[in-house]
């Protein structure tokens, strides 16, 4: 019996995971251009692309789904979205970037450009609503659906108790392993909830795109004890 591997694949700023089963599953994939680092690294692991059964994007901003297109021409897997997150990806374009403080508010500003379309549109093969099972593509786990980031944002959920949650929230710029919550928010309610589902399904650790890993005390310390309503950031105007 394959044991399953959690392989992260750190992309400058950004990192996807590559998730090693009976076949393997990639969580993201990076920026354009981040193809041929992926493949690299699956490689050094005894991963053939070929071997690449899914793709799964965690939500449609580029820095995530920028080189899905490419990695799907080299490996013949399919791309998995939320069906909230079908258009934008289509489209190329980063939606919902809401501001939670004045980081947000900075990258806001110098990724604008990408919200044109210059990263280049992709359409899913597979659209996820609420759940979906990995069994049929080699790995023991399930995507669910955990918005707030975006409308559509997805976390996966292995057997053997990792979870990778894509931006549903992230490290510091200096402490990368404290947790806080992501740049932008199309809705911070929503990110709180989709927060305490995460702790309610009792992850061993919880990976993230940016910043991590987290251990789950340290979640719920951040966000859910002796939680006062003025600490929540301000939403940014738009």
């Amino acid at each position: 019996m394959n044991k399953q591997v959690l392989i992260s694949v750190h992309l400058g700023a950004v990192t996807a995971y590559l998730v090693k089963g009976s076949q393997t599953v990639l969580i993201d994939t990076g920026n354009p251009g981040s193809a041929a680092k992926i493949l690299k690294k699956a490689r050094e692991n005894g991963i053939d692309p070929k071997q690449i059964s899914l793709i799964i994007l965690t939500h449609g901003h580029s820095d995530h789904a920028g080189a899905a297109a490419a990695l799907r021409k080299e490996t013949g897997a399919a791309i998995a979205a939320h069906q909230e997150e079908a258009e934008a990806l289509k489209r190329g374009t980063n939606l919902h970037l809401r501001p939670t403080g004045l980081s947000g508010r900075i990258f806001r500003i110098l990724i604008r450009d990408r919200e044109k379309g210059s990263a280049g549109g992709v359409e899913p093969d597979l659209i996820i609503n609420k759940e979906m099972d990995l069994k049929p593509f080699g790995v023991k786990g399930k995507v669910i659906a955990t918005p707030g980031h975006t409308p559509g944002s997805v976390s996966v959920f292995l057997d053997g108790g990792g979870a990778v949650v894509g931006d549903l929230l992230m490290g510091g710029f200096a402490l990368r392993r404290v947790p806080r919550y992501p740049l932008f928010a199309y809705d911070l309610k929503r990110v709180e909830r989709s927060l305490r589902l995460l702790i309610k399904l009792k992850p061993g650790i919880i990976y993230a795109s940016h910043g991590g890993p987290f251990k789950p005390e340290a979640v719920t310390k951040k966000f859910f004890r002796n939680k006062k309503e003025k600490s929540r950031p301000r939403r940014a105007k738009k």
